[in-house]
């Protein structure tokens, strides 16, 4: 039984690692890159709808990012080798300083590349570097030498650069997504196989560390490269969910396998996969057949982006951001008035780092001004309105009397009564008392599930975000006289009572509505 380490290569004790660095040649059965491969991959399969032209259903806006251009094979040629020259010129030895986006180290090795295979994905990891600008994202370091194999240099650019700007439907960037793409498979496996799952948990097989072999290298140490064509091309149709079908289908295959082994590590766990998925009883159509069918309709695209938003929004994950090196948002004036009130957020750097971490990056650096206390304002509902006229974006701060949660909600349009609904999808609640939270907006993107969700719905008797056309539960209200409020789960944004659980009716201390300016009033 093979035992190795999350940073190993593929059956490590094998013939097919061949010693001394030697340049690899394809197995047998390994389909490398041919004329008629190409053209299959580039017109007649999903690539060149997907790849290669801005999205055209309104469903499919979530994923593409439209401040960018997606590259056509001849454009993506151009822009390359214009690059590539221009780095030459500068230092003919650009190359050799690899971003590794986030990995340990680069895995070249574990790929049948020749020595300008090789040297070519040097070169479009460094220009993706560049043009891109990803910071975290180590499965690079795998998909970019697998396409090699089959595509030509400048093809492999494009095709990566267009997936970077239809992520994240074929990947995210940045650790966190990376985690909460993990945290959603172990969702999985405890739904579909609970006791298989509490098994890899016991062992310490559900570790970043091991199903990194799946996220972050892109199953190469599970699979290798006998099955790789099709499982690329399924990837390249179904995006990130293809990891979880796959996934799912091989322990539905080899579950009774493990539970009969004596595995007690991270390491004889994901070795004894490995000695399956190597085996000649691997049936990888069988496999596929399961994949594309059963588990084709259950891990769902709309299921996953759901999953991966309230992932994204874990507490534990939250807890993260303390940590990480992200500036406090500045207040604007004093946060203690003279007749001894202090704001919620007075002398609290850590609220305004989370608060901070909550925002989109272009607005973490925008200062705060207070608009509205309840101790300074009075607690009416009215004078709320007022003191928000023509005011976005705001952030609505509440404490809660009785624990001491604060709690609250990012209001990118205007705090002012209205017959109609407002907001948008970029509304989110959040809880600044631990466990930190936030959640954002977990509908599927198309311009119906936008008018259909409720994200702000201000009347002169209540203040609500998070509701729906079939819900009448919203994820937070005030009353009129700001002295009681309530939080329930609302279909919105897939939140639990922000307060926590048997605490859905609440009263307040004090409400405060801040908002951020521009720099022009800064």
């Amino acid at each position: 039984m093979s035992d190795f380490s999350p940073s190993s290569s593929p059956r490590n004790s094998t013939a097919e690692r061949q010693a001394d660095h030697q340049t690899p040649s394809p197995p047998p059965d390994f389909v490398v890159a041919t004329e008629k491969t190409i053209k299959r991959w580039l017109e007649t399969s999903a690539l060149r709808p997907k790849l290669f032209h801005a999205p055209e259903r309104q469903s499919d806006r979530h994923y593409y990012h439209a401040h960018n251009e997606i590259l056509s094979p001849e454009k993506a040629h151009r822009q390359y080798m214009l690059v590539k020259d221009d780095f030459t010129k500068k230092d003919p030895e650009w190359q050799d300083d690899l971003p590794l986006f986030g990995a340990a180290a680069p895995s070249f090795h574990d790929h049948p590349l020749t020595r300008e295979q090789e040297a070519a994905s040097r070169r479009v990891l460094c220009v993706l570097g560049y043009t891109c600008e990803i910071d975290f994202c180590p499965l690079l370091l795998d998909l970019v030498p697998l396409l090699m194999v089959f595509l030509p240099e400048a093809v492999v650019y494009a095709v990566v650069h267009n997936m970077h700007l239809h992520r994240p439907f074929y990947f995210g960037i940045g650790h966190r997504y990376f985690l909460a793409v993990m945290a959603a498979f172990r969702d999985y496996m405890h739904r579909y196989f609970p006791a298989t799952a509490a098994h890899m948990a016991a062992v310490g097989a559900d570790t970043e560390d091991w199903l990194g072999l799946i996220f972050y290298r892109c199953l190469i140490p599970l699979v290798g490269h006998r099955h790789l064509l099709q499982l690329l091309e399924l990837y390249l149709e179904d995006g990130v969910c293809f990891f979880f079908r796959f996934m799912l289908a091989l322990f539905k295959e080899i579950k009774w396998r493990l539970k009969a082994m004596l595995l007690e590590s991270g390491a004889m766990w994901w070795g004894q996969v490995a000695d399956f998925t190597f085996s000649i009883d691997f049936d990888v159509k069988q496999g596929l057949t399961t994949v594309l069918t059963h588990y084709g309709t259950h891990v769902k695209r709309s299921n996953l982006d759901r999953l991966l938003a309230v992932r994204m929004s874990d507490p534990m994950e939250r807890e993260l951001i303390v940590k990480q090196d992200i500036e406090p948002l500045r207040l604007h004036g004093t946060t203690k008035g003279a007749d001894g009130h202090v704001s919620i957020l007075h002398n609290k750097r850590t609220y305004l780092k989370l608060i901070a971490s909550f925002l989109p990056h272009h607005q973490r650096h925008r200062p705060l001004k207070m608009l509205f206390s309840s101790e300074r304002h009075g607690r009416s509902l009215d004078t709320l309105y007022r003191a928000c006229r023509n005011q976005q974006p705001c952030i609505i701060l509440i404490e809660e009397l009785r624990h001491e949660h604060v709690i609250g909600a990012f209001c990118p349009d205007p705090i002012h009564p209205e017959k109609a609904v407002s907001g948008t999808g970029a509304a989110f609640l959040f809880r600044l008392t631990r466990p930190a939270v936030r959640y954002a907006w977990v509908g599927d993107s198309t311009r119906a599930s936008e008018e259909r969700d409720v994200f702000q719905l201000a009347t002169p008797h209540f203040f609500a975000l998070g509701m729906s056309n079939d819900s009448d539960h919203p994820g937070l209200l005030i009353d009129a006289d700001l002295d009681t409020g309530s939080s329930q789960q609302s279909k919105t944004f897939a939140n639990l009572p922000l307060c926590g659980s048997g605490s859905e009716k609440f009263s307040i201390r004090r409400v405060e509505v801040l908002v951020l300016m521009t720099p022009a009033h800064s």
